[in-house]
This record gives structure tokens, sequence and C-alpha cells, in this order.
């Protein structure tokens, strides 16, 4: 999972930590008792760090090798990044993650203070460093879910095993100090094995089903559904591109970099794409300036490294400023459909 994880994605820093946190929890959770800190010198605690230790050692299996914790950081830091991408904005109660997130910080420490459960120093260290991703950044909500689910579950037993418990000692009349020892028993454990298979196998053929190597012939998705693109992907425009050859540098819209850098490259290159930790601060000033046509767009333009003799630009986002270029006697349009327009410099 690590190997395939750091080759695609640059959140395989939060697995490390995961294993980190675990690691670091069972040690701490076995120190305080002599029967823990032998276990710790066990065969069993060899092996799980035998498991352990290759894991964050694959992660170096990348072609940056260790760079790709230099990258994670800077990705992660980026000023651009978290000034204008909403996924880096913190959660708020003005939108639908922040309303789940904060309602599920709610049901987790409510349940954890009515079980009277002690979290176990994993759980807590999982909380404390979660907690502080999802609340710095939206993108990072998910992954408190996911660590508290499990803690959610336990509190959620454990408050139904009191009141069980309480239940019955009300039947049996029983006393205060058989009640306290009764509560100190560990409660039974009940697993239905076949459940666990049958979860693993509904995500392991929802991702065989639907991967995108087949859509276009499933029959289970829809017609709209089949295409990789969808009908706001400029396969047109590329097309025009690809087939009339404007000269110089693009500048381009944003959202579109990436799609277009797959069709063009390497006769083009964008101006701009979505990688906001790709490119200096400058360049997103500049792409902003052009975008909403401020009155030095075109001087902005002009005094770019390279030359931008083309403007691919999405109707509604460049609205303004294909209005500047309409009534320009420097520019041209070209192409233009219902997603977008192309200008040359004449």
């Amino acid at each position: 999972i690590m190997l395939f994880w750091v080759n695609v994605h640059g959140s395989f820093f939060l697995g490390v930590a995961l294993i980190g946190i675990y690691g670091l929890g069972t040690v701490l959770e076995k120190l305080p008792t002599q029967e823990g800190r032998l276990w710790l010198r066990s065969n069993a605690a060899l092996w799980q760090a035998a498991c352990m230790a290759p894991a964050l050692l694959i992660t170096l299996a990348n072609p940056y090798v260790q760079g790709i914790y230099s990258y994670f950081f800077a990705a992660t830091g980026d000023p651009i990044a978290r000034a204008l991408n909403i996924e880096w904005q913190a959660p708020t109660l003005n939108d639908g993650t922040g309303l789940l997130f904060y309602a599920n910080v709610f049901v987790f420490l409510a349940t954890t203070y009515i079980s009277k459960r002690r979290l176990r120093p994993r759980e807590l260290l999982l909380v404390v460093a979660f907690g502080y991703l999802s609340l710095t950044s939206i993108r990072n909500v998910i992954w408190w879910g996911w660590v508290t689910g499990p803690m959610t579950a336990a509190n959620l037993a454990a408050i139904f095993a009191n009141f069980r418990l309480k239940a019955a000692v009300r039947a049996q009349n029983s006393p205060p100090q058989e009640m306290r020892q009764d509560e100190s028993a560990p409660a039974g454990r009940s697993e239905i094995p076949a459940l666990n298979w049958l979860i693993a196998a509904l995500l392991i053929g929802g991702v065989v089903a639907f991967t995108p190597l087949w859509r276009p012939t499933n029959p289970l998705v829809p017609d709209k559904n089949a295409s990789a693109v969808t009908a706001n992907t400029p396969v047109k425009l590329a097309r025009f591109l690809k087939e009339n050859k404007p000269k110089g540098q693009i500048f381009n819209y944003m959202e579109w970099g990436g799609y277009l850098e797959w069709e063009l490259f390497p006769q083009y290159t964008m101006f701009i794409d979505g990688r906001f930790e790709a490119r200096r601060v400058q360049v997103w000033k500049d792409y902003l300036s052009i975008s909403r046509g401020r009155a030095d767009w075109q001087s902005t333009l002009d005094s770019q490294p390279e030359q931008v003799n083309t403007l691919v630009l999405n109707k509604e986002f460049h609205g303004d400023l294909i209005r500047f270029l309409t009534t320009s006697n420097r520019w041209q349009q070209v192409y233009s459909d219902d997603l977008g327009a192309v200008f040359t410099r004449r």
C-alpha cells in the first residue's frame, strides 16, 4: 500500500503518520506495566516492528527518493495553495463540509463523555494529530471521520453495555458493590467474520466494476457518465489547437491546464495548471491580474519571460477579459465554442 501510495499522491505522508502514531501509542500503552514492558521485548513486538519498518522505508522507492518528503512539506505549506484553493481553507459553519465536521466532533466528544471510556494513548495521538489537520484544512476532514469512527463505535458500545448492565442490576436489585464489580469485568465480544468479508467484497468489487478501464462498456454506468471526459472538458478547443498550431506561449484557463497539457505536450506547455506548488507566487499573481482584466493586463502579458501569443479562455470565468480583447486591435479571435475562445496576437 505504501509503495503504491507514495507514487500516486502526496498524502502518503498521512500513512507514515498513522504507522508512527500506532507504533508510539503501543509503546506508551505498554511501558507503565511490567507485563507490557515484557511484551515490548517479546517476539510479537519484534514482529510488529519488522512489519512497520519496511512500510516506512518503502516510501523512498520513488523517482525523488528522500526528496519526496521535501515536496510534501513544500506542497502543504505553499502560501498560494492555502490562499486560493478552497480545499486548503479551514472548515467553517458556512459550508457543508464544516457543518459535518463540527457535528462529528460534537458526537465524538459527547459519546466519549457519556461512555466514561478512557481513550488509549494511540487514540489520543490520533485525535490530536488529525484534529489539528482537520481544523486547518477542509481536505483533511475526511481523515477525522476515518480515525474517530472506530472510537465513536467503541464509545457507543460502552454506553449500551453500561445501560444493559444497570438495567440488569436494577432488575436483580443487586447492591452497589456488586454493580461496581460487574462493571469492572470485560465485556464480551461478538464478531461476524462473514460480514467483514462481505464489506471487503463490496468495496473491492466496486473498484473493479467501475474502474475507468472499461467504463465505456460497463452496462452499470449510464451513457452520460461513460466517457472519461465531462461536458465542460474543452475537447474541441484542444483539437483546434492541435490542428492549427498557433505560435508562442499559451495563456490558459487554470482548470483546463492539466487536460490541455495531457493533449498538447510536448508541443505546448501551459502558462498555469492546478499544481499550486509548482509555480512561483508571482506567476499566480500575474494569472489573476490578467484573468480579471485589470488595467495592466496587457503590460503584464507583455512582461512574461516567454512572449504569450495565444490566449485560451473560459467564456464564463474570463468574461471581462474577452470583452476587452474583442475591442483590442492587438488581438483577434480565431476560435469560439460554448465553453471557450482562443485569441492570437495580430
